[in-house]
C-alpha cells in the first residue's frame, strides 16, 4: 500500500512539478505587489482621501476625459494610494487624486499585471485557469500523500533550505524536509486558491457543510430589476454620498458604470469587520437620480457566503500585517523548490551518474555541461 502510495505521489509531482513551482514562485513575489507600486510610482504613497465628495469630483473628472466613461475605477487605499482606472478590457491607468493619469497601459504590459496573469492563468486564458485549479487540488493531494509517507522517516528529519547533492536520495530528502516544514500553510494557499478559480463547485460545497436558512432580509440582497434603473448621467459626488449615508461605517472601494441604458450604477464597499480588502458590500443606484435602488450587506448574507469571501484575503496575504505577508512568499518560494526538486528527482533517474552525484553549485565534470 505505501509502495503504491509513493509511486502514485511520484508520478502526480513529476506531472505537475514544474506548473506548482511557475505558480509558487509567481505567488511569492505578487506578495510584494504593493511594496513594488509604492516603490516605482509617483503618489503611490501619498495620504488617501475617503471623502465622497472629492472622490465623486475625482469620477467626474475621468468622465469628462478624452476617454470618456471608464468602466470601473478601484479607489486606493492604505496599500497603494493610486486610483486604478479600467477604461476597456485591454486600456486602464494609475491616477492621482485629481485625475491625472500617473502611468497608463493599452495591453497589460507592466510587471504585476503579466505577473498575475501568470500566476492565475499561464497566460493560457480560461483553460490556463482550470489547470491552475486543478494543479492546486493536487497539490493539496500531494502534501496529504506526502505527510503519510514523510511520518516513518521523521527521524531523519533535517531543515535545510538547499539539498546537499544532486544525488536524487539528497534531493528526495529535500524535498521531504521542505514538505513537513511547510506542509501547512501550503494547504491553506492551495485550497483557497481553487476555491477561487473553481467558486460555484466551492459556494456549492460550502453551502452543504455550512447550512443556513435564508436570511429575512433576502429580497433586499435581489440585484435591482432593469426596469427600475433610468439611463442618465450619474451625479458621482450626490451618488457616493447616499452610498455612504446606507452604510456610515463603509469605505468606498469600487464605482461601476452601468453597463448598458436602463441599468443600475454599482458602488462597492468595505464595511467595518470585513476582511475582503475591496469589501463585499454593494449599493445599486439608478443613474438618473441618484436613488438607491437596492443594497447588498455583506455582513447580513448567508454564513457560507460570507465565508467564500474570506478566502481570498487569505490567499492574497491580505490579512495579518507583514508577518504573512513573509510567510506567504516563503510558501510560494517553498512550492516553487518542492515542484522544481519533484520533477528533478524523477528526471534525474535518467541522468548519467557522474552528473546526479555533483554538489549543487559545483562544476560539472571536465567535457560535460547540464543544459544549454
Amino acid at each position: 500500500m505505501r509502495a503504491a502510495l509513493r509511486a502514485l505521489h511520484a508520478w502526480t509531482g513529476a506531472a505537475c512539478g514544474l506548473v506548482l513551482a511557475v505558480i509558487g514562485l509567481s505567488g511569492a513575489l505578487l506578495v510584494f505587489e504593493d511594496d513594488y507600486l509604492r516603490a516605482t510610482l509617483p503618489g503611490a504613497d501619498a495620504p488617501v482621501t475617503t471623502d465622497p465628495v472629492a472622490l465623486g469630483a475625482l469620477l467626474e473628472r475621468l468622465e469628462a476625459g478624452p476617454r470618456g466613461a471608464p468602466l470601473h475605477v478601484v479607489f486606493g487605499d492604505a496599500g497603494m494610494a493610486l486610483h486604478t482606472v479600467q477604461f476597456a478590457r485591454s486600456a486602464g491607468a494609475y491616477v492621482d487624486s485629481e485625475g491625472a493619469a500617473v502611468v497608463a497601459w493599452r495591453e497589460p504590459v507592466r510587471v504585476e499585471q503579466r505577473l498575475f496573469r501568470l500566476h492565475h492563468s499561464l497566460f493560457a486564458g480560461e483553460a490556463g485557469e482550470r489547470i491552475s485549479g486543478w494543479a492546486a487540488l493536487l497539490a493539496v493531494a500531494l502534501a496529504a500523500s506526502g505527510a503519510v509517507l514523510w511520518w516513518p522517516a521523521r527521524r531523519a528529519f533535517r531543515p535545510r533550505a538547499w539539498p546537499v547533492s544532486r544525488r536524487r536520495r539528497d534531493v528526495l530528502a529535500q524535498h521531504r524536509d521542505l514538505g513537513a516544514i511547510f506542509a501547512l500553510p501550503l494547504v491553506v494557499l492551495a485550497l483557497t486558491g481553487a476555491a477561487l478559480h473553481f467558486p460555484a463547485e466551492a459556494q456549492r460545497l460550502l453551502a452543504v457543510v455550512m447550512p443556513e436558512p435564508p436570511a429575512p432580509s433576502a429580497a433586499e440582497l435581489a440585484p435591482a430589476p432593469a426596469a427600475m434603473a433610468r439611463p442618465g448621467d450619474v451625479d458621482w459626488p450626490a451618488a457616493l454620498m447616499h452610498a455612504q449615508a446606507r452604510f456610515p461605517d463603509a469605505q468606498l472601494r469600487i464605482v461601476t458604470w452601468p453597463a448598458r441604458p436602463g441599468e443600475p450604477a454599482t458602488v462597492r464597499l468595505r464595511r467595518v469587520g470585513e476582511w475582503h480588502a475591496n469589501g463585499r458590500t454593494l449599493v445599486r443606484l439608478d443613474p438618473a437620480t441618484g436613488r438607491v435602488l437596492a443594497t447588498v450587506d455583506a455582513l447580513a448574507l448567508p454564513r457560507a457566503e460570507r465565508f467564500f469571501h474570506t478566502l481570498w484575503p487569505v490567499h492574497a496575504a491580505k490579512l495579518g500585517g507583514r508577518a504573512v505577508d513573509l510567510l506567504t512568499c516563503a510558501s510560494g518560494l517553498a512550492l516553487a523548490l518542492l515542484g522544481s526538486l519533484a520533477s528533478w528527482a524523477f528526471v534525474g533517474r535518467r541522468l548519467p551518474s557522474r552528473l546526479r552525484q555533483v554538489p549543487f553549485g559545483a562544476d560539472p565534470p571536465a567535457g560535460r555541461t547540464l543544459g544549454p
